[in-house]
């Protein structure tokens, strides 16, 4: 089919692999040219003009990104490793490919798909060939709830790799489900990774961490984690103090899990609020007061006094979807109102609240008051007008309340 991808339309091209049917007379073909590393199916009918190739790795302009949106096999994988496994001058390695694939005809698990017992393969050459990269990214969502065979394993060896990357800027780890139905991921996974980022805080700038649905099943929850399991997460948010971006989607730890309290929501927002040079923040506790009483809009009344430092934050999105003893948004409105930079703010909730919907329409009104004295600024009015509407400017920035 076709020939090898130039480098035009590289960046345009599909990165996603097909169902295993049709993975059968699959190769892989090199460029070395332009370094892009192409997945081309070969099938029985004839080619024709609208057929695309799909790429699934590029390598180029000191990048490695690998995507697979459907099932991996383990042939495909263990090709990968062999392209990669060389020395290499990459400042970023970005791998995505989701586990526990289940066949849709069959409603059960490929058998020959990537496992996550192969990720330890992984970790190795990136400890030793990539070892200076500033950008990394490694995404292993679940895709079901048969997930027992995801153990410590797979969690050591990417802790053992994070310890030989010195030069980490940005780290962005997406472990969705892993501990879906599965009480092998422990409270020691989260520990041994909290170390392991701790060590990164003299270069982290970006944290993104997907750890929604451990501990948990669709209708119960298996009580693993507690208020000392997100202390010690928060000890590490607190570590890394260079931080402009974080995400972290803690989703459903709390669900029906009395063993996390208001106590846990405190600790994460007094964590977060010593971060003072973030820019973007993202918390998604989605159903942690759901059917749990130790959980209510008790933990978020100090939340001004939390994040009062946060003078740079200019992007927020708080998730506190289903939480049964939340009601009143007052607390979250005037915690978010007194960041002067705040542009864009989203709140995720039940019910709409009208609190915050004048939150936003108060962070839009402000956002054009800033927008209309820059214009203001730059237009060809005399200087003394202009003077004023920065002092006017200043005022604002300065929190002085008196008109």
């Amino acid at each position: 089919m076709g020939n090898i991808v130039n480098s035009k339309n590289t960046e345009n091209i599909s990165r996603s692999i097909s169902d295993s049917d049709d993975v059968a007379n699959e190769n892989i073909r090199v460029n070395k040219d332009i370094k892009t590393y192409s997945l081309q199916r070969q099938e029985s009918r004839k080619s024709s003009a609208s057929d695309k190739e799909e790429t699934y790795l590029n390598q180029k302009q000191n990048a490695v990104v690998f995507k697979v949106e459907k099932e991996l096999t383990q042939k495909q994988f263990d090709d990968f490793i062999a392209k990669i496994n060389t020395d290499n001058k990459a400042t970023a390695f970005k791998f995505e490919a989701p586990l526990n694939v289940k066949n849709k005809s069959t409603n059960t698990l490929f058998k020959d798909s990537f496992k996550a017992r192969s990720i330890s393969t992984l970790t190795s050459v990136i400890e030793k060939k990539y070892k200076n990269i500033k950008e990394l990214k490694l995404s292993f969502p679940s895709q079901s709830e048969s997930n027992q065979e995801i153990d410590m394993e797979p969690i050591y060896s990417i802790c053992m790799m994070l310890s030989s990357l010195k030069q980490l800027e940005s780290l962005s780890l997406n472990f969705f489900q892993w501990g879906y139905y599965n009480s092998n991921i422990k409270t020691e996974c989260l520990i041994v990774l909290c170390n392991a980022i701790t060590i990164l805080s003299p270069t982290l700038k970006s944290l993104k961490l997907d750890f929604g649905r451990w501990g948990c099943e669709k209708y119960g929850n298996l009580k693993i984690y507690t208020d000392a399991t997100i202390s010690c997460f928060c000890d590490m948010i607190q570590s890394l103090t260079q931080l402009r971006s974080l995400d972290i989607n803690l989703r459903s730890w709390g669900y029906e899990n009395y063993k996390i309290t208001n106590q846990s929501v405190i600790q994460i927002f007094k964590s977060v609020g010593t971060l003072v040079n973030l820019v973007d923040l993202k918390i998604n506790l989605t159903k942690w007061g759901y059917l749990n009483n130790n959980i209510s809009e008790t933990s978020l009344q100090d939340l001004k006094q939390y994040l009062v430092n946060l003078q740079n934050l200019k992007h927020i999105y708080l998730n506190f979807d289903l939480w049964t003893h939340l009601h009143n948004y007052k607390y979250i409105k005037e915690a978010l109102v007194q960041l002067p930079l705040l542009e864009q703010c989203h709140i995720d909730t039940t019910e709409e609240q009208n609190e915050v919907k004048r939150l936003y329409d108060l962070i839009n009104y402000r956002k054009k008051q800033y927008l209309m004295s820059y214009s203001l600024l730059k237009s060809e009015q005399g200087d003394y007008f202009r003077r004023e509407i920065l002092w006017d400017a200043l005022r604002v920035c300065l929190h002085d309340k008196k008109q």
